[in-house]
């Protein structure tokens, strides 16, 4: 099941936790990140819309936390996360794509 406020919540607790920055605090924040995304993805990727503000947030998010994580691979997916994020945010606010 998904749900927009699942999603959200997922969201804050991870950027919350990734702040406090306990042992294992990021991982669990990367964990909760890569859930909302997928749900976010499901809920406002549908029906031939490729692109929206709240996924792009998601993206951000997931690839500031793989980012400061660090591990092998996690750049990487960072970057690809980033250039995703970046193409729609262009595709939103430059050539009047979906908006909220």
């Amino acid at each position: 099941k998904v749900h927009p406020s699942v999603a959200a919540s997922q969201n804050n607790l991870a950027v919350a936790l990734e702040a406090r920055g306990r042992s294992g605090d990021l991982g669990k924040a990367i964990g909760l990140l890569e859930r909302s995304l997928k749900m976010r993805k499901a809920i406002y990727l549908t029906g031939g819309t490729n692109v929206h503000p709240y996924v792009a947030t998601l993206q951000k998010n997931l690839a500031n936390a793989l980012e400061a994580r660090g591990g092998p691979g996690d750049l990487e997916k960072a970057i690809k996360l980033y250039e995703s994020c970046l193409e729609m945010c262009k595709a939103i606010y430059l050539t009047g794509g979906t908006r909220l």
